[in-house]
């Protein structure tokens, strides 16, 4: 059998690959931090239906019911049978918080898996800039020509509703009362774009660079640019 032949990724498609495991790190850290949220906060709510059935028998609103406060007696100590209580400052006033040491542990691991990952990121694009400019500068020419054509097609299309707009007003000024014609919405739009895309700008010639989304110094000029790129 032939063996099947490995596909060479780019730079662009490893650094992609990189980036996708700081995002996957960073969910990790946020669903355990969403999980810590919820650990904190459990004490509290153990503590609320027997502070509520204390507040009953005080009022008068209901009778003792030993069975009742058992249960809920259980249900405090087994959050705090689980977890470290610890107290913290809220608003001036002392609250127990309850805290998962495993949780707490797994989260500083995780944070610092976030960092690592983040590292390994700055590295490979310091080792493989050559790579990395080697891809992208032929996605930015296409960008630039994509611009440059979708340019001509707004001029195109302007001229166009220009025209017809003109053949209607000489019959609409015999017909009459049927409104004025509306003026064209790319008017100002195009004046804009017509001074960004002008080769002179105060008589100065402009660096045609400029539409390339990319560092200059790093783009070829017009005779460098292979006649087969994406």
């Amino acid at each position: 059998m032939t063996p099947a032949t490995k596909t060479k990724t780019t730079a662009l498609e490893r650094l992609e690959a990189l980036r996708a495991e700081v995002r996957g790190a960073q969910d990790r850290v946020g669903e355990m931090e969403s999980r810590r949220t919820r650990t904190r906060g459990a004490l509290e709510r153990a503590k609320g239906p027997l502070r509520e059935y204390y507040e009953e028998l005080g009022a008068g609103e209901a009778e003792p019911d030993a069975g009742r406060e058992r249960e809920l007696l259980a249900a405090v100590r087994e959050v705090e049978s689980s977890v470290s209580i610890r107290a913290e400052m809220d608003g001036g006033a002392v609250r127990l918080v309850a805290v998962d040491e495993r949780l707490e542990g797994e989260l500083r691991g995780a944070q610092r898996a976030v960092e690592a990952a983040e590292s390994e990121v700055g590295r490979f694009i310091d080792d493989h800039r050559e790579e990395l400019a080697g891809d992208l500068t032929p996605r930015s020419l296409a960008a630039r020509d994509r611009l440059l054509a979708a340019w001509d097609e707004l001029q195109a299309a302007s001229g166009a509703w220009g025209a017809a707009r003109a053949q209607w007003s000489p019959m609409v000024e015999r017909w009459g009362d049927l409104g004025a014609l509306p003026q064209n919405p790319l008017a100002g739009a195009t004046a804009e774009l017509e001074r960004a895309f002008a080769p002179l700008e105060s008589g100065v010639r402009r660096d045609p660079r400029r539409l390339i989304p990319a560092p200059r110094e790093l783009v070829p000029t017009d005779d460098e640019e292979a006649p087969d790129g994406p």
